[in-house]
C-alpha cells in the first residue's frame, strides 16, 4: 500500500519481505538508470494502474473535538503502563550529496550502499503483526517510523537535501497490514503552523489489492484526519507545559485505579506568590520520603504551571496580549485568544472521563486579604448537591459540606492556611472563573482558587510577618491528599467531620 500527500505522477512500490522484487511482473524490467546524486540508492519502479473511474471524492467532514482528543492521546504516552512499544522499524541513515550519483538498484549488486546503513524492520515470524514501510523509491521521503502501539506508528519525514525544513509532501509505502484493523499514523514533523487536512482534505492510497482485483488507482482514505500542534502555544507562540507526576510502575490495572488531581497556576501573571506555592508542591511531591511516594503510588497529578506565560513575559498584571482576563474565559474560550484555556479545559474533561478526579485547585495571589486560604462552591447552591423527587430540590447527604472538608483538613496541617477566611459562595460575577465552570461542568465538588496574601498572615507563627518564598513553599498537603486515599476507612472519617462542619457553620 502506497501513501502520499496530494496527487501527483509519481512511481512507488509495495515492499515485502524482500529488498528487491525485480522478477515480479508488477515490476518494470527496462528501468533506465535514474541520477539521485546523492548516496541515496532507488529500487526499481513498480507498474501502477490508471483506472479511468470519474468518480468524485467529497471532502471529510471533520469530527468535533478530533485534534483535542488526538493531543491528550499523544500525551496519555507519558502517563505509566501506557504500554508504549517505542520500537523503530524504519530509519535511513542523512543523505548525502555526490556519493553515488548513478544509484540505481537492480540486482542488489549495484548502488547498496543502503544496505549496511539503514534498519529495517523483518517480519520475525508468520504471526508478526509489525508494519513494514519503506520509501526507497523516485519521490519517497519518510526518513523513521516508531511504532507506538501494536497499530500506531509515528512518521518523521525526511527533510529536503541541503535544507532544513520543507517537510510537507510525504510519500511511502507499507506492507504487512491485516483486513479489518484500524492504523494509526502520526507524520510528527510537519512545519506549516495550517493545513488544508483540518478543512477536509484526505491522504491519497494506492493499494496493489484493490489494484488488481476491483481496478481501482489511487484514492483518497481516512477517517480520523486531524492536524494540530503536539504543544499547545500562545499568541506569542510560548508553549503551554504539563507536568504528570506519579509513580511510573504497576499494571495497567492499577494505575487506571489511581485518582486524579489537577492544579494550574499563574493565569493572573502579576500573582508570582502562588509559583512558589506550586514550586513547594512539586518539590514535596517529587522528594524521597515515604508521604510523597504514598501519594504518587495512589494519585495522577496533571500539573499547569504557568497559564499565562505571555502576560507574564511582558509584565503584565491580570490579562493576556488579547487584553482578556484568563480567568473568566473558561465558559467558552476560544482556541485562538485563549488557547490555555481551551487546552486545560478540554484536558480536564478528559481526565475526569479517564479516572477519578478528586480535585481542581487553582493557585492565585490577593492583593486586599490577608492569609493563605481558598474559595470553593457551595454544594447547597441550586447546581450542585441537589436532586430532584416530583420536581422538589433537596439536598442529599452525600454531598452537603464536602467541598468544606479539604480546606478543613489543609488548616488542621498547615500554620499558614485560614479557614476563617474561606468562602464557598458562587457569585455570578465569578461565572466564568475556572473554580466555577470545573464545579458546574464537570460536576467536581473539589474545585477551588487558592489564594495567597500579596503582604502576610494576621495569625499563628507568622503574624505581622510578610509572606517570602520560603513561607509560601511550606504549605503541607501529604495528609491533605492522604486523607482522601480510596479505602472504606478513611471514607467513614468523612461523617464526624460533616457533622463537626455543620455545628460550626450553624453555631
Amino acid at each position: 500500500m502506497l501513501i502520499k500527500g496530494e496527487k501527483k505522477k509519481v512511481f512507488g512500490l509495495k515492499r515485502k519481505n524482500a529488498l528487491n522484487r525485480h522478477h515480479d511482473d508488477s515490476f518494470r524490467k527496462d528501468q533506465p538508470v535514474i541520477h539521485t546524486g546523492t548516496n541515496l540508492s532507488l529500487m526499481a519502479q513498480p507498474v501502477l494502474i490508471e483506472d479511468g473511474i470519474a468518480y468524485t471524492e467529497p471532502l471529510l467532514c471533520p469530527r468535533e473535538g478530533i485534534e483535542t482528543e488526538m493531543k491528550l492521546k499523544d500525551q496519555d504516552r507519558a502517563l505509566p503502563g501506557s504500554g508504549v512499544i517505542g520500537k523503530i522499524v524504519y530509519e535511513l541513515p542523512d543523505i548525502k550529496i555526490g556519493s553515488n550519483p548513478n544509484s540505481l538498484e537492480t540486482d542488489g549488486s549495484v548502488g547498496n550502499v543502503m544496505y549496511n546503513n539503514y534498519q529495517f524492520q523483518e517480519k520475525e515470524h508468520l504471526e508478526d503483526e509489525t508494519l513494514q514501510f519503506e520509501s526507497r523509491f523516485e519521490c519517497g521521503n519518510l526518513k523513521r517510523a516508531t511504532q507506538i502501539y501494536p497499530y500506531e506508528y509515528d512518521l518523521q519525514i525526511r527533510h529536503d537535501v541541503s535544507a532544513k525544513g520543507h517537510t510537507q509532501w510525504y510519500y511511502f509505502s507499507v506492507s504487512n497490514m491485516r483486513s479489518d484493523t484500524k492504523y494509526r499514523f502520526n507524520i510528527t514533523n510537519f512545519y506549516k503552523p495550517g493545513s488544508l487536512f483540518q478543512h477536509g482534505m484526505r491522504p491519497l492510497m494506492y493499494s496493489d489489492r484493490l489494484a488488481k482485483e476491483k481496478g481501482i488507482g489511487w484514492h483518497r482514505v481516512g477517517e480520523d484526519v486531524a492536524y494540530y500542534q503536539t504543544q499547545t502555544q500562545t499568541i506569542a507562540g510560548n508553549d503551554i507545559e504539563m507536568l504528570t507526576i506519579t509513580t511510573y510502575t504497576g499494571t495497567n490495572e492499577q494505575i487506571r485505579l489511581r485518582r486524579g488531581v489537577c492544579i494550574t497556576c499563574r493565569v493572573h501573571p502579576g500573582e508570582t506568590g502562588s509559583s512558589f506555592m506550586l514550586q513547594g508542591m512539586i518539590q514535596y511531591l517529587t522528594d524521597d520520603c515515604l508521604d510523597a511516594k504514598i501519594l504518587r503510588d495512589n494519585f495522577v497529578f496533571r500539573i499547569i504551571p504557568m497559564l499565562n506565560p505571555d502576560g507574564v513575559i511582558i509584565g503584565n498584571h491580570r490579562t493576556n496580549l488579547a487584553g482578556l482576563d484568563l480567568n473568566r474565559q473558561w465558559l467558552t474560550p476560544s482556541r485562538r485568544l485563549t488557547a490555555s484555556i481551551w487546552h486545560a479545559k478540554a484536558m480536564l474533561k478528559q481526565f475526569i472521563e479517564e479516572r477519578d478526579v478528586i480535585l481542581y485547585c487553582d493557585l492565585h495571589g490577593h492583593a486586599r486579604k490577608r492569609n493563605i486560604f481558598i474559595y470553593g462552591c457551595d454544594s447547597k447552591q441550586i447546581g450542585r448537591g441537589k436532586v430532584k423527587n416530583q420536581g422538589v430540590e433537596y439536598c442529599t447527604p452525600s454531598l452537603l459540606l464536602q467541598e468544606r472538608i479539604f480546606p478543613r483538613l489543609l488548616w488542621k496541617n498547615s500554620s499558614v492556611f485560614s479557614y476563617s477566611d474561606c468562602d464557598f459562595k458562587v457569585q455570578r460575577s465569578k461565572e466564568g472563573t475556572g473554580r466555577i465552570v470545573v464545579w458546574r461542568e464537570m460536576h467536581l465538588i473539589n474545585s477551588f482558587t487558592m489564594e495567597a496574601s500579596f503582604a502576610g498572615s494576621n495569625f499563628g507563627r507568622f503574624a505581622g510577618i510578610h509572606f517570602n518564598p520560603y513561607i509560601l513553599m511550606v504549605i503541607h498537603y501529604k495528609q491533605v491528599h492522604k486523607d482522601h486515599l480510596s479505602n472504606k476507612k478513611k471514607e467513614r472519617r468523612k461523617y464526624p467531620l460533616l457533622s463537626a462542619l455543620d455545628k460550626k457553620i450553624s453555631g
